[in-house]
């Protein structure tokens, strides 16, 4: 047997290991098309080939034009912002000096002067005079920030970020600039400085995405080089690893290693993928603000009450859900599905929760519609509900025609409102629920401290755990004896 094919997983894919995406390589090479680069933010979750789409369609490819340097800046490991400026300036003239006509003189010195300065409108100045010499020249670069969101952001101030947008927009340099982030840079500058100026002009955004079945046949045909034929276990191999071009080239590694013995590569990969599944929705949570996780919850659940049509979209493009033949939105794996299912200390909680949200509604929609003589039940809150009521139908107003338009107010009332309205009106719920107004109110208050942890992917903390676990299990009980609630679905169904 030849060497294993995919030696190289987890590496940019160079040469003969890129596989497909021609539209994307298209797209990108686009941008060194007009007189001065364009600007364009990559935007992909974590290992969808970045780093390789970048080394594809500007890098691994001669550039046709003789004033044009690409500068690919890996800034991973810059230790402080005023030593991105530096660097990219070093690295800009390093790739001019690769070019066939060299017009260097000047430029030298203004880097050295650049490199010495150690304050920042210093930096700013000259950083300003090295490109304006660049420009002057007749020459242009194309910058590429390479892991944009792995900058240390510690002492990041507007000012940073709106250099780096001169850069790419003023008169007095012919730079374009290209972002590599697994996050919106809006994000990033909405996290350090409260504000955003870089991101406006990065409006031309490529997201990464996962491979197309096409693209995941040629990957998998690379094994026949080894002599070994993956066909066999092609809805196996798509079950565990979806289109995601890393963990697919992670298990034919492995499968390849094992001469195909599935248990022994499944075993291998196992641990890796729960770790990178965890990476990946820490990522989607950061750039909808706290929320994506839950988010993505209610997507693959079905329920999506305050799910909007872009946080859909925003999940399609980083690559966690995919749309299936009934038009549902489903984890992008089967593998990733069940991992949904476990995590974060809420491996039972999860499912508790979901069936004791849905009965909840469920029992409120019939007892405030029994007891109502309109058949309005909200009119018999207090008006101390109005602004919930509000929100809740604004919500409706808006996600309706996206999510279920036959969803009703109740459906989008937030899950700490449910327990609410039935402690304010005990007088209603009392008869079915026994108990006190008091210990529902503890009850209610430790399953939604719960659900929180569990919705942004931290641990029950040890100390209210097993409280959370008995009152949520004890409400989903009296809630199936109810006739209330009915075995949980698997992911990706819809459950009202």
């Amino acid at each position: 047997m030849n060497g294993n094919p995919y030696q190289s997983v987890g590496q940019p894919a160079r040469g003969s290991r890129f596989v497909g995406r021609e539209d994307l390589v298209s797209r990108v090479r686009g941008i060194v098309e007009g007189d001065r680069p364009s600007n364009m933010s990559i935007i992909g979750n974590h290992r969808t080939g970045k780093t390789s789409l970048i080394y594809r369609s500007l890098i691994d490819i001669p550039m046709p034009r003789p004033d044009l340097a690409i500068a690919l800046v890996g800034i991973g490991k810059v230790k402080r912002i005023e030593d991105l400026f530096r660097l990219i300036g070093r690295t800009a003239v390093d790739a001019l000096d690769t070019l066939p006509k060299q017009i260097h003189d000047g430029l030298t010195a203004t880097l050295e002067a650049l490199e010495s300065e150690s304050g920042w409108y210093g930096i700013m100045s000259q950083f300003i005079k090295l490109f304006s010499a660049i420009h002057q020249r007749s020459l242009k670069v194309l910058i590429v920030l390479d892991e944009f969101d792995r900058i240390n952001m510690a002492g990041v101030q507007t000012a940073h970020f709106q250099l780096l947008r001169d850069l790419c927009t003023e008169d007095w340099s012919s730079t374009g600039l290209v972002t590599v982030s697994r996050q919106r840079v809006k994000t990033l500058e909405m996290d350090s400085t409260n504000g955003s100026c870089l991101d406006q002009v990065l409006a031309v955004r490529t997201y990464t995405k996962l491979f197309e079945p096409e693209e995941q046949a040629a990957m998998m045909r690379r094994a026949r080089s080894a002599g070994i034929d993956l066909r066999p276990h092609d809805e196996w191999i798509s079950s565990l690893t979806g289109g995601h071009p890393y963990l697919l080239e992670l298990l034919c590694y492995e499968l390849v290693e094992s001469s195909v013995d599935v248990d022994l590569a499944y075993s291998n990969v196992r641990s890796s993928y729960a770790d990178f599944f965890a990476r990946l929705i820490r990522i989607i949570d950061a750039d909808l603000g706290g929320s994506g996780v839950d988010k993505l919850y209610q997507v693959v659940d079905g329920i999506g009450l305050d799910v909007s049509l872009d946080d859909a979209l925003a999940l399609l493009r980083y690559g966690l859900v995919v749309e299936a033949d009934d038009k549902r939105l489903v984890p992008f794996s089967e593998e990733f599905g069940r991992y949904l299912l476990s995590i974060a200390d809420g491996r039972d909680f999860r499912s508790l929760w979901l069936d004791c949200e849905v009965g909840l509604r469920r029992l409120i929609r019939s007892v405030l519609g029994t007891a109502a003589p309109n058949g309005d039940g909200l009119s018999l809150l207090p008006e101390s509900f109005g602004k919930v009521l509000s929100d809740a139908r604004a919500r409706q107003c808006r996600y309706a025609p996206v999510v279920d338009a036959t969803l009703d107010t109740i459906d989008y009332l937030n899950p700490n409102d449910l327990f609410q309205i039935i402690v304010v009106r005990w007088d209603l719920f009392e008869p079915l629920l026994g108990g006190t107004r008091g210990a529902w109110q503890q009850r209610s208050e430790e399953v939604i401290r719960a659900r929180n942890e569990v919705m942004h992917i931290r641990p029950i903390p040890g100390a209210f755990r097993l409280r959370a676990q008995a009152a949520v299990s004890a409400i989903v009980a009296t809630l199936r004896g109810l006739g209330h609630v009915r075995p949980v679905s698997a992911l990706g169904t819809t459950a009202r």
